[in-house]
């Protein structure tokens, strides 16, 4: 997925030699359908175009009576983790964004881009029927006070997915920034995962 640091590369044509376009797609796993979906905009606004809006809410619709919905986006999603509430942090446009959660059901919604300040409990948060989980940073860039990354531990058959909160410095977990997940199916995994491009979304 690119952030706002990748979107340079677009424009200039060089993101097309590593990543297929449009910068958007789909991995199923088994139980567990995955989204992901690129900024579409420069500087640090995460802009969610229509066509991906579109492609998302048909995609997620296909799969969420057979499959757990997670959605992996670079900025979060408005006033959900701590510090989304700044328009420069969050997706955009904020009614394009909310009538995707209001019209199919995501389970997970994993996101980054804010990664300054020391990791606090506020960075996991459930609300309604989906969590958020900003899973910055593993490293130490912008003076980033804490180098962290996410572990999703989920065993075949369980509808429970442990994220786990790893601290690289120290070599430990952050179980205060853990969350458990439950998912409406249990996890069923495929020997290999697919991937589907943004204009095949649907795998029966």
């Amino acid at each position: 997925m690119a952030g706002n640091h990748d979107y340079a590369a677009i424009p200039a044509g060089l993101w097309r030699r590593y990543i297929r376009q449009p910068p958007r797609y789909a991995v199923i796993d088994g139980t567990l359908a995955w989204f992901f979906i690129s900024a579409e905009r420069g500087k640090a606004y995460g802009l969610v175009g229509e066509a991906t809006a579109d492609w998302l809410k048909d995609a997620i619709a296909r799969h969420q009576d057979k499959r757990n919905i997670i959605v992996c986006s670079h900025q979060a999603v408005h006033a959900t983790v701590n510090y989304s509430g700044d328009e420069a942090a969050s997706l955009n446009p904020r009614d394009r964004v909310a009538d995707i959660l209001s019209s199919v059901r995501v389970d997970l919604w994993l996101c980054g881009h804010i990664h300054g300040g020391k990791r606090e409990p506020g960075y996991v948060r459930k609300l309604g029927r989906t969590t958020y989980i900003n899973v910055a940073a593993a490293g130490h860039a912008y003076a980033t006070r804490a180098c962290n990354g996410y572990i999703l531990d989920m065993a075949e058959g369980s509808n429970t997915m442990l994220a786990r909160c790893r601290d690289h410095d120290h070599d430990r977990y952050v179980t205060n920034q853990e969350a458990r997940v439950t998912f409406p199916y249990p996890a069923r995994f495929f020997a290999r995962p697919v991937l589907l491009p943004a204009r095949i979304p649907i795998l029966v």
